[in-house]
C-alpha cells in the first residue's frame, strides 16, 4: 500500500468523527441537524462503497457522482432551513433544480459515469461557498449577541466554507490533472484529504456544542 493511499484511507475514516459527535448529542438536534447527521453516516458509506467499487472494477467514480448530488441537496436543505427570508428560499430551490439539470448532463452527456463529475461538483462547490458567505453576511448584519465558539450552525458554516472553498479549483480541474498531470494530481489528492479530514473535526466539533444548548 503506498503512502497517498494510507492517506486516503484516513481521510475517508475521518468521516466517523462527525457520526460519533452526533451520537453523542443526538437528542439535542433540530431537523437540520438530524439531517446533517444522516447525510454523515451516507458519507460513511459512500467511503466504504468507493474502497469497494476501486478495488474490484478500478474505477469508484459511479458512486461519486451519486454521492455529489446527496452532499449538496443535503447541505441545500441545511441552509433552506436555517433561512428566514422567503425569497433566499425560492433561490436554494431554484439553484437546486438548475444544480441537478447539470449533474445529469455532466452524467450522461458532458462527460460519463465513468469519469471525475468535474462540472457538476464545480457547481455545487460554487453554490455552497455562496450559501456560507450568505451566512456569513447576515450574521454580520444581525444585532443577535451570538458567542461563536459555541454556536453550532456558525462551526457547521465554517466547515462548509473551508471545504468547498479550498476543493472549488481542484473539482473543477481534476479530470484534466488526472489524464495530464499525474503528480500534480497526487499532490491534489494529498491536499484534498488533508482540507476533508480538517473538515470532518470542524463539523465534529460543531455537534460537541449542541452539549449544553437544546436548540441548534
Amino acid at each position: 500500500m503506498s503512502t497517498i493511499e494510507l492517506y486516503i484511507y484516513l481521510s475517508q475514516a475521518s468521516s466517523l468523527f462527525p457520526i460519533i459527535a452526533g451520537l453523542c448529542y443526538f437528542r439535542k438536534f433540530n431537523l437540520s441537524f438530524q439531517v446533517l447527521l444522516l447525510f454523515f453516516f451516507s458519507s460513511f458509506f459512500f467511503e466504504l462503497l468507493s474502497i469497494y467499487l476501486a478495488k474490484k472494477y478500478h474505477n469508484n467514480l459511479p458512486g461519486l457522482h451519486l454521492y455529489t448530488a446527496i452532499e449538496f441537496l443535503v447541505f441545500s436543505s441545511f441552509y433552506f432551513l436555517k433561512s428566514k427570508q422567503k425569497l433566499y428560499s425560492k433561490i436554494i430551490l431554484l439553484n437546486t433544480i438548475l444544480f441537478l439539470v447539470v449533474a445529469l448532463a455532466d452524467a450522461f452527456f458532458i462527460n460519463s459515469i465513468w469519469k471525475f463529475n468535474n462540472n457538476s461538483r464545480t457547481y455545487a462547490c460554487a453554490s455552497l461557498v455562496i450559501y456560507s458567505l450568505v451566512y456569513f453576511y447576515g450574521l454580520m448584519k444581525s444585532d443577535e449577541i451570538i458567542n461563536l465558539w459555541k454556536a453550532a450552525i456558525f462551526w457547521i458554516n465554517v466547515g462548509v466554507l473551508f471545504y468547498f472553498a479550498t476543493n472549488l479549483f481542484f473539482f473543477m480541474l481534476e479530470n484534466y490533472f488526472s489524464t495530464t498531470d499525474v503528480p500534480l494530481m497526487a499532490i491534489g489528492l494529498y491536499i484534498h484529504s488533508s482540507v476533508n479530514i480538517i473538515t470532518n473535526i470542524i463539523f465534529a466539533y460543531s455537534f460537541l456544542q449542541l452539549k449544553k444548548n437544546k436548540v441548534a
